[in-house]
């Protein structure tokens, strides 16, 4: 899966643009056990070191609506949210909506019977893995859909190289460079001055 790892991570570093007005929300679709979640994990451990990727396995709207609320040191811009199997009921609910769209700077929401103002900085750009999560007209527009290899030429290589770990022959390790150097980036401003010229590709 060289072309959608290499799409991944070309999406997941508009983290270090500022001024980035669409954000590439990616979203790894794949029937059951096709790799997509293991794949997708091994990417992200190249942002592990830099404290931009915030990982989980599972998670409600709600609990997303609490995280780091009302705390005003935090800001999800420039941040990677993960969410591993996301279900349909998450992705299409308002608050996720809301949260990549124009983002959650003040909401008024009822904690412990009482009204309460919740205040969370920036928009996150999420990743996520689905097997059959159908995303409504709104969200459809806000995502890039990729798929994984699922071919018999794939899934032979990747047996092939399971079984050369199981034997010993080989260890899954990873590049420190790569790691390295996203971790010493630094946020910049982008200008595209042939943008003009990009237009009638998408009309």
């Amino acid at each position: 899966d060289v072309y959608t790892v290499k799409l991944d991570i070309l999406a997941l570093c508009s983290v270090y643009v500022d001024n980035v007005h669409i954000k590439p929300h990616m979203m790894k679709s794949g029937s059951s056990s096709s790799g997509k979640s293991y794949t997708s994990k091994a990417v992200c451990k190249f942002w592990k070191e830099t404290n931009r990727i915030h990982m989980f396995s599972s998670i409600t709207d709600k609990a997303l609506k609490y995280y780091k609320a009302n705390d005003k040191k935090w800001s999800w811009d420039g941040k990677l949210l993960y969410v591993e199997d996301a279900s349909q009921s998450f992705m299409n609910s308002e608050i996720v909506k809301v949260l990549l769209s124009d983002g959650m700077a003040k909401s008024l929401s009822v904690v412990d019977g009482k009204s309460q103002v919740l205040e969370v900085n920036g928009k996150p750009l999420m990743w996520t893995t689905t097997a059959n999560v159908d995303l409504g007209d709104e969200m459809a527009t806000r995502f890039i859909v990729s798929g994984v290899d699922e071919t018999d030429k794939q899934l032979g290589g990747v047996l092939k190289y399971q079984s050369e770990i199981a034997e010993g022959e080989k260890s899954p390790k990873y590049d420190n460079s790569m790691q390295n150097v996203l971790k010493a980036l630094e946020n910049v401003k982008v200008i595209i001055p042939y943008a003009s010229k990009l237009k009638d590709i998408f009309i």
